[in-house]
């Protein structure tokens, strides 16, 4: 596969992305947009537990060993706790809306994830959550965008996806 600068699926369009192009093997960044419906309180592996507001978030994570497999782990909910995301995803209230696929370059991840956390309102819930192993100094890979019922949020997330174009 080709990238563009990124490509950005609804989950509505998720069965296309994986149907109609072969990203198994393809290594690449990608932007989760989630939805909260109610705030949570959740124990996230070493990092102990956090209360997580109802609202939109956005996670920046990395697969190199291939986009689609990764993608499709993030929408199962039933699978072995491994990744702090796993935490936050198998939550029923919890909703992967959209995802950024990005192309893979040196530190994509990180430069990605500092462009967004650069965002008005970007809100850190629990440090470290992503970013254990992040050489870059990045507070975390998670951040917290607000109440999904407002328009402030629906706003932010149309400028994260104008911020992901442009990478």
């Amino acid at each position: 596969m080709k990238f563009g600068a990124e490509k950005l699926v609804s989950r509505r369009k998720l069965g296309n992305l994986f149907l109609g192009v072969n990203l198994a093997s393809q290594p690449g960044c990608y932007s989760l947009i989630i939805s909260l419906k109610r705030k949570k309180s959740v124990r996230v592996g070493k990092l102990g537990v956090a209360l997580f507001p109802k609202g939109t978030y956005v996670y920046t994570g990395s697969a190199m060993g291939g986009l689609a497999g990764r993608l499709k782990r993030h929408l199962t909910r039933k699978k072995k706790l491994r990744w702090h995301i796993d935490h936050l995803l198998k939550l029923p209230e919890a909703r992967v809306d959209k995802i950024a696929v990005y192309p893979p370059a040196p530190n994509q991840e990180c430069r990605q994830n500092q462009r967004i956390a650069a965002l008005f309102g970007a809100t850190v819930v629990l440090r470290r959550f992503g970013a254990s192993d992040c050489k870059s100094g990045c507070a975390s890979h998670l951040f917290f965008f607000g109440s999904s019922g407002s328009r402030g949020a629906n706003r932010r997330s149309g400028e994260i996806f104008g911020l992901a174009s442009r990478c």
